[in-house]
């Protein structure tokens, strides 16, 4: 199964056709992720569109326990070379603990285990 990031979920909202595949296997996301893509919307659509889409994906959003809130925040603070955000290491966190492979475009997750890396500018998985 794969766990989707913000950046990929983005560009599902966005039709990309490179990333809908995505949408027609099994998937996930945290509740997180889906609000901070759903934010994306907001910012540089409106708020119907984010309503929409935040809809569309609701059944696909899990909720995030503390206790992997928490392993997130010490993730993130032993990578902190990496600068990922905390909505992207408690993706990852999650993506690990439920064993889904994590979909990005975060150049930080690179090189991680667990991750499948897609090049943003040329859209194929490393």
């Amino acid at each position: 199964m794969k766990c989707l990031d913000a950046s990929v979920v983005i560009e599902i909202f966005k039709g990309n056709p490179y990333f809908i595949r995505y949408t027609e296997e099994d998937f996930i996301m945290t509740d997180l992720t889906l609000a901070e893509a759903c934010a994306i919307i907001l910012k540089q659509y409106n708020e119907k569109t984010s309503d929409y889409w935040f809809r569309k994906f609701y059944s696909y959003a899990k909720t995030i326990s503390a206790d992997l809130l928490y392993e997130a925040v010490k993730f993130r603070w032993k990578a902190k070379h990496k600068k990922l955000s905390f909505f992207d290491a408690t993706a990852y966190i999650f993506a690990r603990k439920y064993q889904c492979t994590l979909v990005t475009m975060d150049n930080d997750f690179r090189h991680l285990p667990g991750v499948e890396f897609i090049r943003s500018k040329n859209p194929k998985p490393l």
